[in-house]
C-alpha cells in the first residue's frame, strides 16, 4: 500500500504558507522603504561633509572661491560653490526619488540651504532654531531628521 498525502492535507499546508507569506511580506517592504530613506540620509550627510571639507582645505569654487554648500528643494539638494545660482551648470544636483521628500527645506534652513565658510568650515548662516533636515517617505509616513551645530557636525540622526 502507497503512503501519499491527501488533496485536504496539501490544501491544509498551502493555506498555512499562504498565511505566513501574508503577514512576511507587509514586513519585507517595510524594510525596504527603511533602507532607502536610511541610506538617501547617508548620501546626503556625505555630501555635505565633502562640501564642508572643500570649504576647509582651501578649495578653490568655480564663483568666489570661499564657500560651499548644499540647496535643498522638496524633491532634490544641490552642491554648490560661491553663491547658489539655480542656471550655474557647475551645479551638482542628486534628486531624491519618490515616494521620499525633502520636507520644508525653506523654514527648516536659512533659504533652504547650509553654506561652509573658507578654513573654519562652519555654517555660515546658521541659526540654532533653523538646523534640520528631514525626508519623508510619504508611502510610509516615516520621516528620517538629522540635526547638526554651527560647525557642521551631526548632532543627532534619526
Amino acid at each position: 500500500m502507497r503512503k501519499s498525502f491527501t488533496i485536504i492535507e496539501m490544501l491544509v499546508v498551502m493555506g498555512i504558507l499562504s498565511i505566513l507569506m501574508a503577514m512576511i511580506f507587509p514586513n519585507l517592504t517595510t524594510i525596504i522603504h527603511s533602507s532607502n530613506i536610511t541610506s538617501k540620509m547617508n548620501v546626503l550627510v556625505n555630501d555635505m561633509k565633502q562640501q564642508q571639507n572643500k570649504a576647509m582645505s582651501g578649495v578653490l569654487g568655480e564663483a568666489t572661491g570661499d564657500k560651499f554648500g548644499v540647496h535643498f528643494d522638496i524633491n532634490k539638494y544641490t552642491l554648490f560653490s560661491g553663491t547658489y545660482n539655480v542656471n550655474n551648470s557647475l551645479n551638482y544636483s542628486v534628486d531624491i526619488d519618490s515616494p521620499l521628500q525633502i520636507v520644508n527645506p525653506s523654514t527648516s534652513l536659512p533659504n533652504g540651504e547650509i553654506i561652509f565658510s573658507n578654513g573654519s568650515g562652519e555654517v555660515a548662516n546658521f541659526d540654532n532654531s533653523k538646523k534640520t533636515i528631514s525626508i519623508l517617505n510619504t508611502a510610509t509616513n516615516t520621516q528620517y531628521t538629522i540635526v547638526f551645530n554651527k560647525y557642521g557636525v551631526v548632532i543627532s540622526a534619526k
